[in-house]
């Protein structure tokens, strides 16, 4: 987190360590896990290993923030340790997270603008001018929602088809060959693959989750232009010429799902 932003806005939780808080939320009937077929009765008599292993997960539970949901994170240890496949999918895990992402960076926000008054002089004009450029992308999101052709999604994620493909259409987990150029909300191209005449290689679980999540509404062929807010982009974090909290624009071009 930066430095001059001291009021929790670090809340871009990479990663699924809040998705059990997310997924209990939504389906409060299933939030009581079972722990599989270890036996959790540990006790003065227990191994010596036993102990050691205990005393590993109490260590690792003091750290597990208050929002996490500890019997779910541990179903999903021992799940892992017992070698079963994970009971979501990773689409599942990563919308989960990209919703989670949209609204712990909302209460961030919230609170470092009712807290502006407590943060030092000399720190406080540069969390004015990250509030301030948060707004303004927010309001050009806003604004963005309403014109036609522009659909958002859940997650707050815009996109808008402007050509419709007929090939292959990608998973989270997919690779895909796509052209794209990148700008901001003032119209500043950040990158271009187009002018470049050279296409990438995308493996759509390594990017920003709204280039993980846009791609998948494209088939092959299609031509779109992704909206993508900055919790599901770079967050607070700047990116070479990219400011903080920047909505990114990116036209993008499918060719091939790999």
């Amino acid at each position: 987190m930066s430095k001059a932003l001291p009021i929790a806005v670090a809340v871009i939780l990479g990663g699924a360590a809040l998705v059990p808080v997310y997924y209990a939320s939504q389906h409060p009937a299933d939030s009581a896990v079972k722990f599989g077929s270890q036996n959790l009765d540990i006790s003065k008599n227990s191994s010596e290993l036993d102990k050691l292993s205990y005393a590993q997960g109490f260590k690792m539970g003091a750290q597990i923030p208050a929002e996490v949901n500890a019997k779910a994170m541990a179903a999903g240890m021992l799940d892992a340790a017992e070698k079963k496949p994970s009971r979501f999918s990773e689409a599942e895990i990563k919308k989960a997270t990209a919703l989670m992402n949209k609204e712990m960076f909302a209460k961030g926000i919230e609170e470092l603008r009712l807290n502006l008054d407590k943060i030092p002089p000399e720190q406080r004009a540069q969390a004015e001018q990250a509030l301030k450029a948060y707004d303004a992308n927010m309001a050009f999101m806003k604004e963005n929602a309403n014109k036609p052709g522009v659909i958002t999604t859940e997650t707050g994620l815009q996109y808008k088809i402007t050509k419709e493909g007929t090939g292959k259409q990608p998973t989270a987990e997919s690779t895909v060959i796509a052209h794209y150029k990148g700008s901001l909300i003032d119209g500043t191209v950040f990158d271009n693959s187009f002018e470049r005449n050279q296409p990438i290689d995308i493996p759509l679980g390594q990017v920003v989750p709204g280039w993980t999540e846009g791609f998948q509404h494209l088939k092959e062929g299609s031509k779109a232009t992704l909206y993508i807010p900055s919790y599901l982009g770079y967050g607070e974090q700047a990116q070479a010429n990219i400011p903080p909290f920047s909505t990114l624009i990116f036209d993008v071009e499918l060719i091939k799902v790999k």
